[in-house]
């Protein structure tokens, strides 16, 4: 079972390295770069507000959400800009 725990910047490599892992994969087959995965995940984590959170098995990162607080009026708002969690096994859902 994963636990569940507030972004760190010691996590960012890490969370790199699964962005790259996930998404260069089916069914997304990006073609996603060491360079370019920094700079993407990097300006998430430098937007004010950022929030991140990482799903952990073990002390592996198995997944991360990130997103950013905005103000509002009625009090702040998040805007989520990525959900990752990595894939460990194919899930076949039977029909009853």
């Amino acid at each position: 079972m994963g636990f569940t725990r507030l972004f760190d910047n010691n996590d960012f490599i890490s969370c790199v390295n699964l962005y790259i892992k996930v998404f260069n994969q089916e069914p997304w087959n990006d073609n996603w770069s060491y360079k370019k995965a920094v700079g993407y995940l990097g300006d998430m984590v430098n937007t004010p507000g950022f929030e991140g959170f990482v799903v952990t098995e073990d002390t592996n990162i198995v997944g991360f959400i990130f997103g950013y607080r905005k103000q509002w009026w009625q009090g702040d708002i998040f805007f989520l800009q990525c959900v990752l969690i990595m894939k460990f096994r194919d899930v076949v859902l039977e029909q009853s």
